[in-house]
């Protein structure tokens, strides 16, 4: 997977747990590590850095655009990947399924159906988000870096996913 990709995988699980945790009337957001491994190195980050505009992203209504003012890439034309992605997640998961916990109890099966739901939208439109992977913690060395910039064409490879419900 290429930058962009990660990002894209990245958002949807934000949103997917997000919004699975909204769906259950729950504050208790749960967080997550996605591991990648580049360069033959293993490591966690933020790929995108959705904290403090979480609420005005998932709050919007329209389903072609983001109009939040919160989103620190909100003029950068590479966010393009975040209404496609948002919409998705939102038409399978509360048609499909019954609870959202389903997936998020089991973490494998939900990374490869979020793989699988990138993989369905992509967009030769899409670029990757101009902004540094923030908190990245190399696993083997446990180097901790506050942010790090990735080249767009950086080969990375999907892991695992922690997910940590938030008690």
């Amino acid at each position: 997977m290429k930058l962009v990709e990660v990002q894209e995988l990245y958002y949807a699980i934000d949103t997917f747990l997000y919004s699975r945790a909204k769906a259950e009337f729950s504050n208790n957001i749960p967080t997550f590590d996605l591991v990648v491994q580049v360069n033959d190195k293993l490591l966690t980050a933020d790929f995108l850095d959705l904290k403090d505009s979480r609420i005005q992203i998932y709050s919007t209504t329209s389903q072609h655009t983001i109009a939040s003012q919160s989103i620190p890439y909100e003029n950068d034309s590479s966010n393009a990947f975040i209404s496609p992605i948002r919409k998705t997640i939102f038409k399978n998961y509360r048609s499909e399924f019954s609870g959202w916990s389903n997936l998020s109890n089991k973490p494998e099966l939900l990374l490869l159906d979020l793989i699988d739901l990138i993989k369905s939208i992509k967009s030769p439109t899409f670029k990757a988000v101009k902004t540094p992977a923030k908190n990245v913690t190399y696993i083997e060395s446990q180097a901790k870096l506050p942010f790090q910039f990735f080249d767009p064409e950086t080969d990375f490879k999907i892991i695992s996913l922690k997910i940590s419900e938030k008690k």
